[in-house]
């Protein structure tokens, strides 16, 4: 019996404590029509929305704006309070083509380590974004079937102390 044919019944593991390495943190989502993505997100789903300021991952208009959605119960950062929830972020299509994930990677290991490790498997390297300091280091990657992550390099001025690190806390 092959790994792959074990692993659908393997319990889940729990995570190294202060690694929050391949959590999914949030997800971008693209939109074609402004009016149509807002009302159906906010009336099917309940989602409360709003403008990501300018400068905050992407750029955008007052006319193709970028939003920040949250799924369930939130902070006021628009990080989830309660596990299973994700914050979920609705961008022009032109900016972000398809539906990507954001994802934490390792803060101990060189991004560009991280990445190396996805290329030698068949991924490939979308973009790569640095800004200023050490908050926004990030790669888009696509995998061999086209799905997108934004691997984020969480930053060595975490405190551990965010509500959204706490799930490991004894």
């Amino acid at each position: 019996m092959s790994k792959l044919d074990t692993y659908p019944y393997r319990p889940p593991k729990r995570y190294t404590k202060k690694s929050l390495h391949g959590r999914v943190r949030g997800m971008m989502i693209p939109y074609d029509d402004y009016r149509r993505a807002v009302l159906f997100y906010s009336q099917v789903f309940g989602w409360d929305m709003m403008r990501v300021p300018q400068g905050v991952f992407i750029e955008d208009s007052d006319e193709r704006p970028h939003l920040m959605c949250a799924t369930g119960p939130s902070q006021v950062s628009w990080e989830a309070s309660v596990p299973g929830h994700v914050w979920a972020q609705l961008v022009a299509r032109e900016r972000v083509p398809k539906v990507q994930t954001f994802t934490e990677v390792s803060m101990d290991v060189p991004l560009a380590e991280t990445v190396k490790t996805m290329t030698d498997r068949g991924w490939k390297v979308v973009s790569r974004t640095e800004i200023d300091g050490d908050w926004a280091d990030f790669v888009v990657v696509e995998d061999p079937d086209g799905n997108r992550q934004l691997l984020w390099k969480c930053p060595s001025s975490r405190t551990w102390e965010e509500p959204e690190a706490g799930y490991d806390k004894d």
